[in-house]
This record gives C-alpha cells, sequence and structure tokens, in this order.
C-alpha cells in the first residue's frame, strides 16, 4: 500500500517537473 501511495506522489512530482520544463521551454522559445 505504501508503495502504491508512493508511486503516485512519484508520478505526480515527475507530471509537475515534466509540466515545469516543457512550460520553461515554451515560455524560451518565444
Amino acid at each position: 500500500m505504501l508503495g502504491f501511495v508512493l508511486g503516485i506522489f512519484i508520478g505526480v512530482f515527475f507530471g509537475v517537473c515534466v509540466m515545469c520544463v516543457f512550460n520553461a521551454a515554451s515560455k524560451a522559445d518565444d
């Protein structure tokens, strides 16, 4: 159960990181 919750937390954290990097790249490309 703990591993499942940890996996979701890491997945959300990774998703936010990717979104931030993509947003920064998009802004720099402007």
